[in-house]
């Protein structure tokens, strides 16, 4: 019978590694348009590879993951480095001077499950986050780091069609509503 360190030794997954999206191709219709970003560096300093795909080591930062019921209100702060190759800003000005509406989506993966990891699984991983860039303000605190606010797009405030009708005359016996449309009946109702 294993012991209970032997069982907890078995359940470690190679720790948790977070990969971040951020997406604009589907604004500019160009697939070259999209930053994919880790903020830890791996196991040989090139950052890790998941689905195929390449994440680079760049310093990024998660914060205040809001949900609320209220519109417009669930979004996140997102702080990521701009440090003196200005590798962002020029990625930026590269998609047109702002990347408002861009996607922003961080995948949790558990390093065992990357495509280099003891057990590859593309199919292991949980979202974090997956937004919408609201906007991207300078920090005052730190040079060379940019926020981007983001919003969840299901929280949005969603204006929803309204249907309007008339059910005829009012307070008369017959309403006009055509409930079956293949047919033009007359309803009458007793009173």
């Amino acid at each position: 019978m294993a012991t209970l360190a032997q069982h907890r030794a078995g359940e470690f997954l190679g720790g948790i590694v977070y990969l971040l999206t951020i997406d604009m191709s589907h604004i500019t219709n160009n697939p070259l348009h999209i930053r994919r970003y880790t903020n830890s560096y791996g196991v040989d300093g090139s950052g890790y590879l998941f689905q195929g795909i390449r994440y680079k080591p760049y310093p990024y930062e998660l914060k205040q993951i809001k949900r609320s019921s209220k519109p417009n209100k669930s979004g996140s702060k997102l702080l990521i480095g701009d440090n003196e190759d200005f590798a962002f800003s020029r990625f930026i000005d590269q998609v047109g001077g702002d990347i408002q509406g861009a996607r922003v989506l961080e995948l949790k993966v558990y390093g065992d499950f990357l495509d280099t990891g003891v057990t590859p699984n593309t199919l292991a991983y949980s979202k974090r986050m997956d937004h919408i860039i609201d906007y991207v303000e300078d920090s005052d605190k730190t040079y060379g780091e940019k926020i981007l606010h983001t919003q969840d797009p299901l929280s949005r405030d969603i204006q929803v069609p309204k249907l309007s009708f008339s059910s005829g005359i009012p307070n008369s016996t017959v309403s006009l509503i055509n409930v079956f449309p293949a047919t033009d009946r007359i309803i009458t109702k007793d009173r």
